[in-house]
């Protein structure tokens, strides 16, 4: 059922014609430009924390907008002024809206910003627009562990905005972000709210209620390895729909490459930042809806495997990049297409539904309720045999011995993601999965037959316990309304698995503590340089909901460092 696709480059290449605009202006007018204070205005900040963290919300917005005025020289509006001209106050503008509102009352530029707290960490990101489209928004973006340090790390983002906006110079010690912050003066009344502990946060370190703190942020079912905490990276303003990890540009480091619906970027990851150095717009017809990397080739560079289709037939993509760009490796092909790990073989690009222009190099036999998205090959029971481990459209984790006899259900959900393939039930015969010929419908489920195929996560098997035998690591969206309303997927929080077989199921070794937000991709990889550890990728999306694709949205990436398990904690596993 699914083949083997082999990469082919095309010979035929358009070169593209790089076309230089400079334009030159007096020096005395820009001169003059640059000492002119900028009219500045600080929108409120969009929240993504507990209700009980609303009260920084007006304190973040006084405190960057005083910071500003004093580090960059800006000539601050009044909130009252653009307040009641805002749609929806904290909700974060695009590029054009925030032109018409600085257009409107005459602002140089317009300041948005988001504070997202996750397990007691938070990141501060910011965007700053200008008064017309040809002014390329800027990022900026800090962080602070924990709620304490806010202070400094909005001093510093308020340095960074006043050095790469208005030109200012920061103080040395700022400028390398471990200064500490001035103390406030005494009219700095945006201070206030953070001199003392908000009367709510004293409630709940009063409170008997247990809370997960920063301790570790896995829960651990069995003793083994360890978690040291986690990183962010700053906000990207899209709906992320897939990702993955690798080196893409043949440096020996680590890359990020994140989709939305109609874009794929990627990102060179400097600590825990994302810097863009390449991106390509899809043709209309081609829908993301899964992205993975490999080095197929063997050239050191990972390609990027692209699978999408508009409401009927797939038209999927592969790109690599050349020194300079991502060039086309595979073009417009009708195919569903993934990276697959063969245990044994490496890695291969595995196609489901080709057409006559395809070139399969093999097959793979699967069951025919399995799809190309849904399964994953690992010897989980360690009897040298490659099982099947898959997540069905009911979202439950089967797995199935080589014969194709089931072993195994899970009786929780796991998985569940909002991307999907098709539009009404003709289209589902055309993504290659025959719902009416599932053979185990009564285990698997029938949820396929619908108007609509979900496509899962990824599926990750790797041995993580130390004890020889592959787990899996998978995510899980929570939602309860999600699978029980036909059409519905929208998940407010979720959480990453990994999973051992100990003789009759899978059963956890560790996962992370719930995270608030939505979770459509993740990866987990071993650090090339440090043995038995691994880091793993997850992909966030930050609003959710039915209307996130028409208002947008915020993504994240969240990094874990994980210890494996060395032989000696397997070994004392194994007793127990």
């Amino acid at each position: 059922m699914l083949h083997l696709i082999r990469t082919v480059r095309r010979l035929s290449r358009i070169f593209p014609i790089f076309l230089i605009l400079l334009q030159f202006m007096p020096a005395s007018n820009v001169a003059a430009e640059d000492k002119a204070a900028k009219k500045v205005a600080v929108l409120p900040f969009e929240m993504h924390a507990p209700s009980s963290m609303a009260y920084l919300q007006d304190g973040l917005r006084d405190m960057l907008a005083s910071r500003l005025a004093a580090n960059g020289g800006a000539i601050i509006i009044e909130h009252g002024k653009i307040d009641g001209l805002l749609k929806e106050p904290g909700k974060l503008l695009q590029q054009g809206e925030a032109v018409e509102l600085a257009s409107r009352l005459g602002l140089d530029y317009i300041v948005t910003g988001s504070l997202t707290s996750l397990g007691g960490s938070m990141s501060l990101d910011a965007r700053v627009f200008g008064r017309d489209s040809s002014f390329e928004p800027m990022s900026f973006y800090a962080t602070a562990a924990q709620e304490n340090e806010v202070v400094e790390a909005i001093n510093q983002l308020s340095w960074d905005i006043a050095a790469q906006v208005f030109g200012a110079t920061p103080p040395a010690a700022v400028a390398q972000a471990k200064a500490v912050p001035p103390a406030p003066a005494a009219e700095d009344d945006a201070m206030a709210p953070f001199k003392t502990e908000h009367p709510d946060k004293a409630y709940r370190e009063q409170s008997p209620v247990q809370t997960t703190g920063m301790a570790s942020p896995l829960i651990m079912p069995q003793a083994i390895g360890s978690m040291q905490g986690f990183t962010k990276t700053q906000n990207v303003d899209f709906l992320l729909r897939g990702m993955d990890i690798g080196d893409v540009d043949g440096n020996g480091k680590l890359d990020v490459v994140m989709a939305d619906r109609q874009t794929i970027y990627a990102y060179h990851l400097q600590d825990n930042k994302l810097a863009q150095f390449a991106t390509v717009e899809m043709p209309a017809r081609s829908k993301i809806h899964a992205v993975s990397l490999g080095d197929l080739d063997g050239n050191g560079r990972a390609e990027i495997y692209i699978s999408a289709a508009d409401d009927y037939k797939p038209y999927s993509w592969a790109y690599e990049w050349d020194g300079s760009r991502l060039d086309i490796v595979l073009e417009d092909i009708p195919w569903y297409i993934r990276v697959l790990n063969i245990p044994g073989q490496g890695s291969v690009l595995a196609g489901q539904r080709g057409g006559q222009d395809s070139q399969p190099e093999g097959r793979i036999s699967m069951p025919d309720y399995v799809n190309l998205f849904e399964f994953a090959l690992a010897d989980v029971t360690g009897n040298g045999a490659h099982e099947i481990v898959g997540i069905s459209r009911a979202d439950r984790i089967y797995v199935i011995r080589p014969d194709g006899s089931i072993l195994w259900v899970s009786d929780e959900y796991y998985g569940g993601t909002s991307r999907y393939i098709g539009e009404d039930y003709g289209q589902v015969a055309r993504v290659g999965v025959d719902v009416n010929s599932t053979r185990s419908s009564d285990v698997i489920g029938r949820e396929g037959s619908g108007k609509r195929i979900y496509i899962p996560s990824r599926i990750i098997a790797m041995d993580v316990n130390g004890d020889g035998k592959d787990d899996v690591i998978v995510n899980k969206n929570l939602s309860y309304a999600s699978r029980h309303i036909e059409g519905y997927k929208s998940f407010k929080t979720g959480e990453i698995h990994a999973m051992a077989w100990n003789g009759i199921a899978l059963s956890d070794i560790w996962q992370t503590k719930k995270i608030d937000g939505y979770i459509p991709d993740f990866q987990f990889l071993p650090v090339a340089d440090r043995e038995n550890r691994a880091r793993l990728f997850v992909g966030l999306v930050l609003s959710t909901g039915w209307t996130s694709s028409i208002t947008g949205g915020e993504s994240t990436t969240l990094m874990y460092d994980v210890e494996l398990a060395g032989e000696k904690e397997a070994a004392e596993e194994a007793k127990n």
